[in-house]
């Protein structure tokens, strides 16, 4: 694994902070210029996943609070709707005001708690996933229905402006607060050099974020 992967053309170095690239430049020769290159190509993706024809369900019984999780493909960037799915994230679950919590948990009570998340992964097509404890009395059934009927009306009639633009500025600030310290910083430039080939794309996807519509909620 390491003979196959750590190798020059599939390494990324980020070095964030007051320095200057001539005098830095040395120590990485130093370092990292005796990993020796590799005339192989890197590995393809090996797999994928067979084509889904239609919904797939899984009941697991056993002692313990009931769970629901339900998991919808979607696509990673730089598909635009990735980045929907970030303002998705949050008109659904980000805070007190949101879709989910406000619907779900204080108003019709049917959970006690409900999350957005997503997985594997950010290279190849992924899921978003949706994970909700019913109130004690709900069935699971009925709290799935009312989370799809939130995906229906949504994509039937889209969202509210105000919290669309509300749930837009929460993913910016989020954005912006990742560059406030060395850290985060060099970590987000590796991850996009990494991932898309491009630190500059982080710039795009944030331009993005800002100009969704309640068109690209639908």
């Amino acid at each position: 694994f390491y003979q196959t992967y750590y190798r020059p053309d599939n390494i990324v170095i980020v070095i964030v902070g007051d320095v200057n690239a001539d005098d830095i430049r040395p120590s990485l020769e130093r370092y990292f210029g005796r990993i020796p290159s590799q005339k192989s190509q890197l590995p393809e993706l090996a797999t994928t996943e067979e084509k889904q024809i239609g919904e797939r369900q899984v009941v697991i019984e056993f002692d313990a609070q009931p769970e629901v999780m339900l998991a919808y493909h979607k696509p990673v960037y730089p598909n635009k709707d990735d980045i929907y799915f970030s303002v998705l994230h949050a008109l659904l679950n980000d805070g007190r005001s949101s879709i989910f919590h406000k619907e779900l948990v204080q108003d019709k009570k049917l959970a006690t708690a409900i999350y957005t998340t997503e997985a594997p992964g950010e290279k190849y097509p992924s899921l978003f996933i949706v994970g909700a404890t019913p109130r004690q009395g709900v069935s699971y059934e009925k709290l799935i229905s009312a989370i799809r009927d939130i995906f229906t009306r949504i994509a039937n009639n889209g969202v509210d402006v105000n919290l669309l633009e509300s749930a837009k500025r929460r993913v910016l600030v989020g954005f912006l607060n990742s560059l406030d310290d060395n850290e985060h910083l060099a970590d987000l430039l590796g991850k996009s050099e990494l991932l898309y080939g491009d630190w500059n794309r982080i710039l795009e996807m944030y331009e993005v974020v800002g100009s969704t519509t309640v068109n690209d909620m639908k």
